[in-house]
């Protein structure tokens, strides 16, 4: 969701990213204070367990 993401440029239009191997893939950046963030991320963490 886009509320949940970071971005890199005042204006929105590229959200931030920790670049990886191409092979790997990014991983994207999110904003952890965001409820509706925690809550997905908690939910996925806790069927990962």
């Amino acid at each position: 969701m886009r509320e949940w993401e970071i971005f890199k440029d005042p204006d929105q239009n590229e959200q931030g990213e920790h670049p990886l191997p191409e092979e790997w893939g990014d991983i994207y950046l999110f904003d952890p204070s965001n409820l509706g963030w925690q809550e997905f991320i908690f939910e996925k963490e806790q069927k990962g367990f």
